[in-house]
């Protein structure tokens, strides 16, 4: 058998007793509240990755493009079309 330096299934039970401990607890308000913390900050880490991701798609698009491909698509590249 293989060794595994990740495994899925006991990373999702770890996570989900960090939860369970962090609202043991609490009433449905604070749970409420806790869900939308979460939600919060997730949204916000979405937001600055698709940021990051926006930034190195612009550099590559700035980046010079072999004349074979020039004219084909936007910014020199294929498109599904082409």
């Amino acid at each position: 058998m293989k060794n595994k330096s990740f495994d899925c299934v006991e990373m999702m039970h770890q996570g989900a007793e960090k939860v369970y401990k962090e609202v043991k607890g609490m009433t449905m308000e604070q749970e409420l509240a806790y869900w939308k913390q979460q939600t919060d900050t997730l949204r916000q880490l979405k937001r600055e990755a698709e940021e990051k991701q926006n930034k190195a798609n612009a550099l590559v698009d700035l980046t010079p493009q072999p004349p074979s491909l020039r004219g084909k698509g936007e910014h020199g590249r294929f498109s599904i079309n082409d």
